[in-house]
């Protein structure tokens, strides 16, 4: 058998000897027999090859990385608005909250003092008035 010479082809075109022949049978094309020094030189590239498609997925997988990192002081900024946004809702909610038992209670101080001064509503006369009672039903007081 024929020695292939590094002179006839490039390393890439060379890989063809190593793979077994499409048509079946055990000759090589050409007739011709990889070297070992073929296959060193083949197996250098291929790794060089590797090396370079590794050292450009750790340069991605870097940049991977920093967008988590800003993605994660975003979202840590977004959970920090989200719990003052509802603190100051539970703190609206408390207030309105309040200020319709304010008004209930202003108007309760309103009717209770219009009729112990006179006790008399729409014609209708009482004789006895009475503050803050509450009664409950339910489960609902009032």
């Amino acid at each position: 058998m024929a020695r292939r010479s590094h002179a006839d082809s490039s390393v890439l075109t060379r890989l063809c000897p190593f793979r077994p022949p499409a048509d079946g049978s055990d000759q090589f094309p050409n007739g011709l027999l990889p070297t070992y020094a073929d296959r060193k030189e083949v197996i250098s590239v291929l790794v060089h090859s590797t090396d370079a498609q590794l050292a450009r997925t750790d340069a991605q997988l870097a940049r991977t990385d920093a967008q988590l990192a800003r993605t994660d002081a975003q979202l840590a900024r977004t959970d920090a608005q989200l719990a003052e946004t509802a603190a100051k809702l539970d703190r609206l909610a408390e207030m309105y909250g309040g200020v319709g038992n304010n008004q209930g209670a202003a108007a309760e101080e309103f009717y209770y003092n219009s009729l112990k001064a006179e006790p008399v509503l729409a014609g209708a006369r009482f004789d006895l008035i009475d503050r803050n009672v509450t009664r409950s039903h339910a489960g609902l007081e009032d």
